[in-house]
């Protein structure tokens, strides 16, 4: 009897043990992005047709307080939940559409064309804005805008 509360008040000290020791490796806090993080959709084009299919020219504006350095832009049919990344976020950062600066500051403006190979008619663009804090990228899925547009031949 005796051997099996030493046993079990063993197991319970290791696990605790293990518990403890693990903890202090995991991050205790994952980084939040900024409330103040805003994008929006000023214009969304749906330009001549390419050997490819289509081109998509966005135009967006940062009216947050915060500097954004990037973003996913997806471009898809309305009500689909997945919808095709049409940029690169790991290359394609939020130049202002004047070339100078590596973000897009508050009140900048953006501006891009992107191939895009889907369906036409009616079409959906959804864009996750993300920022770096202590050095990685930290998604802002607050600040996530739509815009449906037409892109008919």
């Amino acid at each position: 009897m005796i051997g099996y509360v030493l046993l079990v008040g063993l197991a319970i000290s290791l696990s605790a043990i293990v518990f403890i020791y693990l903890k202090l490796y995991l991050p205790s806090e994952k980084p939040q992005c900024y409330d103040d993080v805003e994008l929006s959709i000023d214009e969304v084009v749906c330009e001549s047709a390419t050997p490819s299919g289509n081109a998509v020219r966005v135009t967006l504006t940062n009216r947050g307080l915060f500097s954004i350095d990037g973003a996913y832009i997806r471009v898809g049919e309305v009500g689909r939940l997945n919808k095709t990344l049409v940029n690169n976020p790991n290359t394609d950062r939020l130049f202002p559409c004047n070339g100078v600066g590596i973000e897009l500051k508050p009140g900048e403006t953006y501006c891009e064309s992107f191939g895009y190979s889907g369906s036409t008619g009616e079409i959906e663009v959804n864009v996750e804005p993300f920022v770096f804090i202590e050095n990685k990228p930290v998604l802002c899925s607050k600040g996530i805008v739509s815009k449906t547009f037409d892109c008919s031949p």
